[in-house]
């Protein structure tokens, strides 16, 4: 999504638990997910599940209506 950067987090990578802010259910331990932050601010990092992110990017996009 424009203005934001993404990294994935393979599996063997995920070694703390995390919240996400879609859906507000645990980003466990051992689960691949995804990184994301407004680009510049790093200090606002948030652990999302794949799923969650793809979603709020489909949602973010203007309607082609």
């Amino acid at each position: 999504m424009h203005g934001y950067e993404v990294r994935r987090v393979a599996a063997q990578r995920a070694t703390k638990d995390y919240r996400c802010p879609d859906c507000g259910n645990l980003v466990p331990s051992g689960e691949a997910h995804v990184v994301v932050w407004p680009t510049g601010e790093e200090e606002l990092r948030r652990h999302w599940h794949t799923h969650c992110w793809r979603l709020e990017v489909r949602r973010s996009r203007p309607s082609s209506s």
